[in-house]
């Protein structure tokens, strides 16, 4: 069950990953809210690793052919 925030210390996130029950997340509030953290944070960081990884795969292969 999904615990109030004033009754423990942590966040709605926390709250919301211990919870069992899976419909909570297709509500529209959850969804609105991962949606903006997706955005604001997660993406770019997302993002950098994903083109940090393709660099290292090339140099791997330029190294590898040459």
């Amino acid at each position: 069950m999904l615990t109030s925030v004033s009754e423990e210390d942590g966040d709605i996130t926390a709250a919301i990953a211990d919870s069992e029950e899976l419909a909570i997340f297709k509500t529209p509030i959850v969804m609105d809210m991962l949606d903006y953290k997706w955005d604001v944070f997660a993406q770019s960081s997302h993002r950098l690793g994903c083109l940090i990884h393709i660099i290292y795969v090339v140099c791997l292969i330029m190294y590898i052919n040459f």
